[in-house]
Protein backbone atom coordinates (compact mmCIF):
# COMPACT_ATOMS: atom_id res chain seq x y z
CA UNK A 1 0.00 0.00 0.00
CA UNK A 2 1.12 3.43 -0.80
CA UNK A 3 2.18 5.60 2.65
CA UNK A 4 -0.09 8.77 2.53
CA UNK A 5 0.45 11.49 4.94
CA UNK A 6 -0.88 10.95 8.68
CA UNK A 7 -2.28 12.95 11.26
CA UNK A 8 -3.71 12.08 14.85
CA UNK A 9 -6.46 13.14 17.16
CA UNK A 10 -3.74 13.78 19.58
CA UNK A 11 -1.94 16.57 17.61
CA UNK A 12 -3.74 18.10 14.95
CA UNK A 13 -6.82 18.93 17.03
CA UNK A 14 -5.04 20.16 19.84
CA UNK A 15 -3.14 22.63 17.50
CA UNK A 16 -3.75 25.92 19.07
CA UNK A 17 -2.75 29.07 16.84
CA UNK A 18 -0.35 30.73 19.51
CA UNK A 19 2.62 31.64 16.77
CA UNK A 20 3.05 32.40 13.23
CA UNK A 21 5.59 29.99 12.90
CA UNK A 22 3.59 27.17 14.22
CA UNK A 23 0.88 28.31 11.91
CA UNK A 24 2.33 28.04 8.88
CA UNK A 25 3.98 24.58 9.67
CA UNK A 26 0.18 23.43 10.17
CA UNK A 27 -0.73 24.80 6.77
CA UNK A 28 2.04 23.20 5.23
CA UNK A 29 0.77 19.79 7.14
CA UNK A 30 -2.50 20.10 6.12
CA UNK A 31 -1.91 20.99 2.15
CA UNK A 32 0.40 17.76 2.16
CA UNK A 33 -2.89 16.01 3.35
CA UNK A 34 -5.22 17.58 1.14
CA UNK A 35 -3.09 17.03 -1.49
CA UNK A 36 -3.42 13.15 -0.19
CA UNK A 37 -7.30 13.33 0.34
CA UNK A 38 -7.74 14.47 -3.68
CA UNK A 39 -6.08 11.43 -4.63
CA UNK A 40 -7.73 9.39 -2.49
CA UNK A 41 -10.90 10.51 -2.20
CA UNK A 42 -14.45 9.40 -0.49
CA UNK A 43 -16.62 7.76 -3.20
CA UNK A 44 -19.62 5.59 -3.24
CA UNK A 45 -18.64 2.40 -1.51
CA UNK A 46 -16.24 3.38 0.76
CA UNK A 47 -17.03 1.41 3.96
CA UNK A 48 -16.46 2.12 7.20
CA UNK A 49 -16.63 -0.06 10.49
CA UNK A 50 -18.74 1.88 13.17
CA UNK A 51 -20.15 1.38 16.89
CA UNK A 52 -23.89 3.29 16.77
CA UNK A 53 -24.78 3.96 19.92
CA UNK A 54 -28.45 3.38 21.01
CA UNK A 55 -31.10 6.07 20.52
CA UNK A 56 -34.79 6.74 22.51
CA UNK A 57 -37.63 6.69 20.64
CA UNK A 58 -39.33 9.92 20.77
CA UNK A 59 -43.00 9.45 21.91
CA UNK A 60 -44.45 12.30 19.11
CA UNK A 61 -41.56 12.04 16.79
CA UNK A 62 -40.35 9.93 13.89
CA UNK A 63 -40.15 6.15 14.01
CA UNK A 64 -36.91 4.62 14.66
CA UNK A 65 -35.53 2.47 11.71
CA UNK A 66 -35.46 -1.34 11.99
CA UNK A 67 -31.48 -1.21 13.13
CA UNK A 68 -32.12 1.11 16.35
CA UNK A 69 -33.35 -2.02 18.44
CA UNK A 70 -30.05 -4.10 18.09
CA UNK A 71 -28.10 -1.01 19.15
CA UNK A 72 -25.22 -0.46 20.19
CA UNK A 73 -23.81 -2.60 17.50
CA UNK A 74 -20.93 -2.93 15.43
CA UNK A 75 -21.97 -2.43 12.00
CA UNK A 76 -20.95 -1.45 8.65
CA UNK A 77 -21.70 1.64 7.25
CA UNK A 78 -21.04 2.13 2.81
CA UNK A 79 -21.34 5.59 1.55
CA UNK A 80 -23.84 5.72 -1.17
CA UNK A 81 -24.74 9.47 -2.37
CA UNK A 82 -22.51 12.85 -1.41
CA UNK A 83 -24.71 15.62 -0.46
CA UNK A 84 -21.62 18.02 0.60
CA UNK A 85 -17.71 17.48 -0.54
CA UNK A 86 -14.95 19.11 -1.61
CA UNK A 87 -12.35 21.73 0.04
CA UNK A 88 -12.94 24.35 2.27
CA UNK A 89 -16.07 22.59 3.29
CA UNK A 90 -16.54 21.98 7.21
CA UNK A 91 -17.90 18.57 6.65
CA UNK A 92 -18.04 15.83 4.05
CA UNK A 93 -21.51 14.74 4.37
CA UNK A 94 -23.18 11.26 2.18
CA UNK A 95 -25.69 9.62 2.58
CA UNK A 96 -24.38 5.74 3.77
CA UNK A 97 -26.43 1.73 4.11
CA UNK A 98 -26.49 0.77 7.35
CA UNK A 99 -25.40 -3.11 7.27
CA UNK A 100 -24.92 -5.83 10.03
CA UNK A 101 -21.09 -6.78 10.31
CA UNK A 102 -22.03 -10.41 10.44
CA UNK A 103 -24.48 -10.52 7.67
CA UNK A 104 -23.22 -7.74 5.56
CA UNK A 105 -25.43 -8.48 2.53
CA UNK A 106 -27.99 -7.47 4.50
CA UNK A 107 -29.45 -3.81 4.53
CA UNK A 108 -30.55 -2.15 7.67
CA UNK A 109 -31.41 0.80 6.71
CA UNK A 110 -30.08 4.37 6.10
CA UNK A 111 -28.29 7.21 8.52
CA UNK A 112 -25.98 10.55 7.41
CA UNK A 113 -22.41 10.97 7.98
CA UNK A 114 -20.60 13.88 8.31
CA UNK A 115 -16.77 13.44 8.05
CA UNK A 116 -14.94 16.32 9.49
CA UNK A 117 -11.56 15.89 7.25
CA UNK A 118 -9.09 18.29 9.01
CA UNK A 119 -7.60 18.73 5.67
CA UNK A 120 -10.27 19.42 3.99
CA UNK A 121 -11.68 22.16 5.85
CA UNK A 122 -10.47 25.66 5.44
CA UNK A 123 -7.44 26.46 6.61
CA UNK A 124 -6.17 28.85 8.64
CA UNK A 125 -4.43 32.03 7.04
CA UNK A 126 -0.71 31.89 8.75
CA UNK A 127 -0.45 35.75 7.43
CA UNK A 128 -3.14 36.74 9.77
CA UNK A 129 -2.43 36.71 14.02
CA UNK A 130 -6.10 36.65 15.28
CA UNK A 131 -7.90 33.79 13.13
CA UNK A 132 -11.18 34.59 14.28
CA UNK A 133 -13.37 32.94 11.57
CA UNK A 134 -10.94 29.51 11.68
CA UNK A 135 -12.45 26.33 13.61
CA UNK A 136 -10.51 23.46 14.47
CA UNK A 137 -11.42 20.50 13.40
CA UNK A 138 -11.85 19.41 16.87
CA UNK A 139 -13.74 22.05 17.52
CA UNK A 140 -16.55 21.37 14.87
CA UNK A 141 -16.76 17.89 15.82
CA UNK A 142 -16.76 18.38 19.44
CA UNK A 143 -19.56 21.40 19.46
CA UNK A 144 -22.02 18.99 17.16
CA UNK A 145 -21.63 16.09 19.76
CA UNK A 146 -22.19 18.51 22.73
CA UNK A 147 -25.47 19.79 21.24
CA UNK A 148 -26.76 16.59 19.92
CA UNK A 149 -26.55 15.65 23.70
CA UNK A 150 -27.75 18.71 25.01
CA UNK A 151 -30.73 18.50 22.43
CA UNK A 152 -30.93 14.43 23.34
CA UNK A 153 -34.91 14.93 24.18
CA UNK A 154 -36.16 16.23 21.10
CA UNK A 155 -33.88 14.14 19.11
CA UNK A 156 -36.44 12.36 16.15
CA UNK A 157 -39.06 15.14 16.19
CA UNK A 158 -37.15 18.59 16.10
CA UNK A 159 -33.77 17.75 15.29
CA UNK A 160 -32.41 13.74 13.92
CA UNK A 161 -31.86 11.37 15.77
CA UNK A 162 -28.15 10.89 16.47
CA UNK A 163 -26.05 7.42 16.55
CA UNK A 164 -22.78 8.98 18.26
CA UNK A 165 -19.27 10.35 17.01
CA UNK A 166 -16.19 8.17 16.61
CA UNK A 167 -12.95 8.63 14.31
CA UNK A 168 -12.14 6.54 11.48
CA UNK A 169 -9.05 6.53 8.83
CA UNK A 170 -10.33 7.42 5.26
CA UNK A 171 -8.91 6.59 2.02
CA UNK A 172 -6.04 8.94 1.73
CA UNK A 173 -5.01 7.60 5.34
CA UNK A 174 -6.20 10.84 7.35
CA UNK A 175 -7.59 10.47 10.18
CA UNK A 176 -10.90 12.16 10.29
CA UNK A 177 -14.34 12.44 13.11
CA UNK A 178 -17.56 10.79 11.99
CA UNK A 179 -20.99 11.73 13.38
CA UNK A 180 -23.62 9.02 12.31
CA UNK A 181 -27.22 10.91 12.32
CA UNK A 182 -30.83 10.02 11.63
CA UNK A 183 -31.82 10.04 7.50
CA UNK A 184 -34.73 12.66 7.30
CA UNK A 185 -36.70 12.27 4.63
CA UNK A 186 -38.14 15.32 2.86
CA UNK A 187 -36.85 18.32 1.35
CA UNK A 188 -34.67 21.35 2.62
CA UNK A 189 -36.79 24.77 2.31
CA UNK A 190 -35.21 25.84 -1.07
CA UNK A 191 -35.76 22.40 -2.43
CA UNK A 192 -39.20 22.99 -1.40
CA UNK A 193 -39.53 26.30 -2.94
CA UNK A 194 -38.36 25.56 -5.93
CA UNK A 195 -40.69 22.43 -6.50
CA UNK A 196 -44.16 24.52 -5.68
CA UNK A 197 -42.64 27.35 -7.67
CA UNK A 198 -41.72 28.09 -10.90
CA UNK A 199 -38.84 31.08 -11.92
CA UNK A 200 -39.55 33.87 -14.17
CA UNK A 201 -36.71 35.72 -16.33
CA UNK A 202 -35.16 37.34 -13.96
CA UNK A 203 -35.17 34.42 -10.93
CA UNK A 204 -38.00 35.14 -9.13
CA UNK A 205 -40.27 32.68 -7.42
CA UNK A 206 -43.50 32.37 -9.33
CA UNK A 207 -45.80 30.48 -7.35
CA UNK A 208 -47.47 26.99 -8.88
CA UNK A 209 -50.68 27.33 -6.08
CA UNK A 210 -52.58 29.49 -4.62
CA UNK A 211 -55.45 27.33 -3.33
CA UNK A 212 -56.53 27.42 0.84
CA UNK A 213 -54.81 24.35 1.03
CA UNK A 214 -51.67 25.46 -0.01
CA UNK A 215 -51.66 28.64 2.32
CA UNK A 216 -53.07 25.93 4.77
CA UNK A 217 -49.37 24.28 4.40
CA UNK A 218 -47.23 27.37 4.41
CA UNK A 219 -49.02 28.18 7.68
CA UNK A 220 -48.13 24.83 9.11
CA UNK A 221 -44.95 25.18 8.11
CA UNK A 222 -44.12 28.35 9.94
CA UNK A 223 -45.43 27.40 13.14
CA UNK A 224 -43.44 24.34 12.80
CA UNK A 225 -40.19 26.48 12.37
CA UNK A 226 -41.14 28.58 15.17
CA UNK A 227 -42.21 25.60 17.28
CA UNK A 228 -38.96 23.84 16.15
CA UNK A 229 -36.26 26.66 17.14
CA UNK A 230 -38.19 27.40 20.50
CA UNK A 231 -37.84 24.11 21.34
CA UNK A 232 -34.19 24.49 20.73
CA UNK A 233 -33.35 27.44 22.60
CA UNK A 234 -35.93 25.90 25.56
CA UNK A 235 -32.82 23.18 26.14
CA UNK A 236 -30.40 26.28 26.42
CA UNK A 237 -28.99 26.21 22.83
CA UNK A 238 -28.35 28.71 20.48
CA UNK A 239 -28.50 27.11 16.86
CA UNK A 240 -25.85 29.26 14.96
CA UNK A 241 -26.93 29.04 11.54
CA UNK A 242 -30.36 29.24 11.01
CA UNK A 243 -30.59 29.01 7.03
CA UNK A 244 -33.13 27.16 4.71
CA UNK A 245 -30.21 24.70 3.83
CA UNK A 246 -30.35 23.33 7.63
CA UNK A 247 -33.80 23.18 8.11
CA UNK A 248 -35.76 19.85 6.42
CA UNK A 249 -39.42 19.51 5.61
CA UNK A 250 -39.91 16.12 7.05
CA UNK A 251 -41.61 13.82 4.90
CA UNK A 252 -42.27 11.11 7.38
CA UNK A 253 -43.97 12.95 10.23
CA UNK A 254 -47.46 11.86 10.71
CA UNK A 255 -49.35 14.83 11.46
CA UNK A 256 -48.40 17.30 8.95
CA UNK A 257 -45.57 19.49 7.89
CA UNK A 258 -42.67 18.79 10.27
CA UNK A 259 -39.21 21.59 10.29
CA UNK A 260 -36.04 19.71 11.19
CA UNK A 261 -33.61 21.43 12.35
CA UNK A 262 -29.60 19.97 11.03
CA UNK A 263 -26.35 21.05 10.57
CA UNK A 264 -25.87 22.15 14.62
CA UNK A 265 -21.88 22.74 14.55
CA UNK A 266 -21.91 26.13 15.03
CA UNK A 267 -24.11 25.77 18.19
CA UNK A 268 -23.09 27.55 21.15
CA UNK A 269 -25.03 27.68 24.86
CA UNK A 270 -28.16 29.92 24.68
CA UNK A 271 -26.61 31.56 28.03
CA UNK A 272 -22.98 32.46 26.98
CA UNK A 273 -24.76 35.40 24.36
CA UNK A 274 -25.74 38.41 25.05
CA UNK A 275 -29.20 38.63 23.49
CA UNK A 276 -31.89 35.77 24.30
CA UNK A 277 -32.17 34.07 20.95
CA UNK A 278 -35.11 36.12 19.71
CA UNK A 279 -33.84 37.37 16.35
CA UNK A 280 -33.74 33.71 15.41
CA UNK A 281 -37.26 32.96 15.92
CA UNK A 282 -37.83 35.89 12.97
CA UNK A 283 -34.99 33.88 11.12
CA UNK A 284 -36.88 30.49 10.69
CA UNK A 285 -40.01 32.49 10.55
CA UNK A 286 -38.21 34.31 7.54
CA UNK A 287 -36.30 31.25 6.03
CA UNK A 288 -39.35 28.80 6.18
CA UNK A 289 -41.80 30.59 4.80
CA UNK A 290 -40.71 33.82 2.65
CA UNK A 291 -40.91 32.43 -0.88
CA UNK A 292 -43.16 34.65 -2.97
CA UNK A 293 -45.01 38.31 -2.09
CA UNK A 294 -47.90 35.88 -3.13
CA UNK A 295 -47.45 33.89 -0.25
CA UNK A 296 -45.51 35.56 2.17
CA UNK A 297 -47.83 38.65 2.49
CA UNK A 298 -50.84 36.36 3.23
CA UNK A 299 -49.08 33.99 5.78
CA UNK A 300 -47.61 36.93 6.96
CA UNK A 301 -50.38 39.03 8.52
CA UNK A 302 -52.29 35.40 9.65
CA UNK A 303 -49.34 35.23 11.64
CA UNK A 304 -49.18 38.72 12.68
CA UNK A 305 -52.91 38.48 13.72
CA UNK A 306 -52.68 35.82 16.00
CA UNK A 307 -53.00 33.97 17.96
CA UNK A 308 -50.85 31.17 16.57
CA UNK A 309 -51.12 27.25 18.15
CA UNK A 310 -49.40 26.47 21.36
CA UNK A 311 -49.49 29.74 22.45
CA UNK A 312 -46.46 30.71 19.97
CA UNK A 313 -45.76 34.65 19.17
CA UNK A 314 -45.08 35.76 15.86
CA UNK A 315 -41.90 37.66 16.67
CA UNK A 316 -41.45 41.19 16.11
CA UNK A 317 -39.30 43.19 13.86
Amino acid sequence: MEDHPSTTMEDDPEFHLSSYGNTRAYVSQLQSLRDAALDHPLVAGTAFTLVLRPVVSHAHGRPLPRFAARLPKVCEVVLERALQTGCDKRSQVWVACVRDSALPDEELGRIIVKIIQPSLLPHPDPSSFGQMDWVSPKGLACTEDWTYGELQSIQGREIPYYYGMQTVVVPSGETAWILAIEYVEGQTIPQWFNSTHEQDPYGNLVPKDLTPEMFDRLKMILVSSLESITAIHTLGVFHGDVSGRNMLLSATFPDGPRIVFVDLAQAVPLAALPRTGGDQLLEACVESSVCCGEHWDVVREWAEEGPLPGGLKFPAH
